[in-house]
């Protein structure tokens, strides 16, 4: 039996809950994650590769191809020459993607089996009479929609390793080269940072209600097939459609706000890309006229700013996201 399919079988169930309800999320992520840690390890090191090596490289190749058409690179590779290099390293993530795909499904598929397989035994091993604390329907949500939150929680935690070594990487380049003008490309991220911890209560109010009018849903549909034959009795067929399409609209309403704040928050993440280009092309004038600063450099700004920009709004969605796991 492995860490996470192991359970304390002799004490009470009621010894059990409560302590278990005051650990932390991340003490139930680490005995999902000791299932498979090899596998998971691989998958890290894979985001890693693609989202910080691949991708600084072609930032660092693009800048001194700019630099070789404006006759400012240190290095004598002719553009033929990095575009060839250009090209390897595109194949050589395209090869890593591939490989992250492969592993990321067979690990993620694997670990919703193992949660739901121990969720459906803990049901079991409970006493007949208490086998489910809710309805069958809403028992349906915490097995389709619960597992399928948690295991995609840990199966894109990776992006955010890759993204975080790769902004590491950026910013100690870019410091290097101009620290004033990396000054103007961190001032968006202050913008995200502002604008999700501002959010972060509000996110969790309008997914924690879409999540509970969906439970209702379910739960109703459980409920009416459980009942058929008393709905029948009772001519009420009517009368539940309509409930079932007050329910259904409650759920509309919900996912559409929820979804609809999701989206404003990703606009202002975006736009925060285009309030920075403008800030580097206004300070990087001055910084060219005086020879400090050369297209290559420009492009390399330009090319880091999108990346460490997500790293930002990646790092917010994640802390929300978080809480939302733990619940």
């Amino acid at each position: 039996m492995t860490q996470a399919q192991a359970t304390t079988r002799t004490e009470p169930i009621e010894e059990i809950v409560p302590r278990a309800a005051t650990r932390p999320t991340w003490y139930f992520a680490a005995r999902l994650l000791a299932y498979s840690p090899w596998r998971y390890l691989a998958i890290i090191l894979l985001r890693i590769f693609i989202f910080t090596g691949s991708f600084q490289a072609t930032g660092l190749v693009t800048r001194a191809f700019f630099n070789r058409l404006t006759g400012e690179a240190p290095v004598s590779f002719t553009p033929f020459a990095l575009a060839a290099m250009m090209i390897a390293i595109a194949l050589a993530r395209a090869a890593g993607i591939f490989a992250d795909i492969v592993l990321d499904f067979s690990w993620s598929l694997t670990v919703r089996a193992l949660l739901r397989k121990n969720l459906f035994e803990r049901i079991l091993d409970r006493p007949g009479a208490r086998a489910l604390p809710d309805s069958p329907g809403e028992a349906i949500s915490r097995f389709r929609g619960d597992v399928d939150e948690a295991v995609g929680f840990l199966s894109q935690l990776p992006f955010l390793v890759g993204y975080a070594l790769f902004g590491l990487i950026a910013a100690f380049i870019m410091v290097s080269i101009n620290a004033r003008i990396t000054a103007f490309v961190f001032l968006p991220l202050v913008v995200v940072a502002v604008a999700v911890n501002l959010a972060v209560k509000r996110l969790e109010a309008y997914r924690r209600a879409s999540r509970k009018a969906a439970g209702a849903v379910t739960g109703f549909i459980g409920e009416m097939f459980g009942s058929a034959q008393a709905v029948k009795v009772a001519t009420a067929e009517a009368r539940m459609v309509n409930h079932f399409r007050q329910l259904n609209e409650v759920r509309r309403k919900a996912a559409v706000r929820d979804r609809l704040f999701n989206q404003l928050l990703h606009s202002v993440f975006w736009n925060a890309i285009n309030l920075g280009t403008g800030l580097i092309l206004l300070t990087a004038g001055q910084g060219m006229r005086q020879g400090t600063f050369t297209v290559g450099d420009f492009a390399l700004f330009v090319f880091y700013l999108g990346f460490v920009t997500e790293m930002t709004g990646m790092f917010g969605g994640f802390l929300a996201w978080h809480r939302q796991v733990g619940v």
